[in-house]
């Protein structure tokens, strides 16, 4: 379990330490700060989903809240396993975690996810099941991911009582920042298949050839590297437009003596973004 005073940032070097509560507005925010850690500080990035949601646990416990709220899907896939477009996860203090999710998703979960989770498969909206789960429990103080929860579902829910929302910020964020040998592995994985699709699209870049038609060929290559699907949109931009890269136009890609191409592989949870001119 990693201790909330002990969460190394390997990207920025430096860990997250929790001082106790501040107040933004009326709402109560966790408070933070940031220390720099000892040179040469060992530091074990939790490989599997449970050790993770045993380190966001340990967090939950620290803060004085009885569970948390996981809405971000991404976050959801890290801590859970679950690759589905529509999921809550709700991780419990001092009993076992919950994944809600739809009827479209009961083979799948039953494949992915770990054994530790209390899997349900509901018919109504999974915040309302979330809601009645977290109250049956008793739970009296939620943590949710402020970014992930709009303004009306808080409304909602605080409107019909407790448990209290308490939100918290890039909790699980800052957790996955450390990487895991797997998650290093599949990183590199990323890198190595953007490296080679770049220097295969070269021979296909000349006069005559749509922007649009090498951004579909750039996808097409990356798929048959092993990419999921592109980590973003894939633009190519050439001649004049070569400094307006977010904009894809159908003109002659080999037609302006410069250019600029970006686009990336999506595998394994993983987004790798490559721009090159």
């Amino acid at each position: 379990m990693i201790s909330a005073a002990a969460r190394w940032s390997a990207s920025v070097g430096s860990c997250v330490l929790i001082t106790g509560t501040g107040q933004s507005g009326s709402v109560p925010v966790m408070a933070e700060r940031t220390l720099t850690p000892p040179f040469r500080t060992a530091v074990r990035a939790p490989a599997t989903t449970g050790e993770r949601r045993a380190a966001v646990r340990d967090r939950i416990e620290t803060a004085g809240l009885d569970a948390l709220i996981v809405l971000d899907l991404a976050d959801i896939r890290y801590l859970s396993g679950f690759t589905g477009s529509s999921g809550l996860l709700v991780l419990l203090a001092d009993e076992a975690d919950a994944f809600l999710t739809d009827f479209r998703y009961k083979s799948q979960v039953a494949q992915e996810l770990d054994s530790e989770l209390d899997v349900r498969i509901e018919s109504e909206g999974l915040l309302k099941v979330c809601r009645e789960l977290l109250a049956e429990r008793g739970a009296a103080r939620v943590g949710f991911q402020r970014e992930q929860l709009s303004y009306r579902a808080w409304s909602e829910w605080s409107d019909r009582g407790p448990p209290d929302l308490v939100p918290v910020e890039e909790w699980i964020e800052e957790l996955r920042m450390i990487k895991s040998a797997p998650e290093i592995a599949a990183i590199r994985k990323a890198c190595r298949i953007a490296d080679e699709t770049f220097e295969s699209m070269l021979e296909h870049v000349r006069p005559g050839v749509t922007e649009r038609e090498l951004a579909a060929r750039l996808n097409l290559e990356l798929a048959a590297r092993g990419a999921d699907g592109p980590s973003f949109e894939t633009i190519v931009a050439s001649g004049p437009r070569a400094a307006r890269a977010h904009r894809a136009d159908s003109l002659p890609g080999g037609a302006g003596p410069r250019g600029a191409r970006r686009g990336g592989p999506r595998g394994g949870g993983r987004l790798r973004d490559v721009n090159r001119l």
